[in-house]
């Protein structure tokens, strides 16, 4: 694999794992600390996936965890992928995903801490892991038009 894929995970994963630490540390389970109008930092364990779905099924979404993250490293390896695009892209939904695999298996739920009160409470990982779905889907956009666009001026 790539050095940019492994740097780029451990960056998620680190970076993640720091910040769970300091609400942790700083703010009592159920607790916030209002930051701005619309950005609150709290500690909450969210027992579910994403919206809180499948609340309370925290062995099958780590088994879920633990298969894309083995699914991401299984197809760069059998595919000898090298667009740095879906690399990176890979790196950002693993390293997210670790983060929260971790959280399952320390405290039987993901630490959650953004709060915009408009929104669930999501964490850093969370965003890696849809910033890098969104890379892959914009990748996947590029180069279908691509595709299109030779297909158009072919005689």
């Amino acid at each position: 694999m790539n050095k940019l894929f492994y740097f780029s995970a451990s960056t998620v994963f680190i970076l993640d794992r720091l910040a769970k630490l300091l609400v942790i540390v700083n703010i009592p389970a159920g607790g916030r600390r209002i930051l701005a109008p619309y950005l609150n930092i709290v500690h909450i364990y969210n027992t579910g996936a994403a919206f809180s779905l499948f609340t309370g099924r925290n062995t099958i979404l780590m088994f879920i965890n633990a298969l894309i993250i083995a699914a991401l490293i299984i197809a760069i390896k059998l595919t000898g992928e090298k667009n740095k695009t879906v690399l990176f892209s890979y790196a950002l939904i693993t390293g997210g995903a670790l983060s929260n695999l971790a959280d399952r298996a320390l405290y039987r739920g993901v630490v959650d801490y953004i709060d915009f009160k408009v929104w669930p409470v999501f964490n850093l990982a969370d965003v890696a892991i849809t910033a890098g779905a969104a890379l892959i889907l914009l990748d996947l956009l590029k180069n279908r038009c691509k595709k299109k666009e030779i297909k158009k001026n072919v005689p």
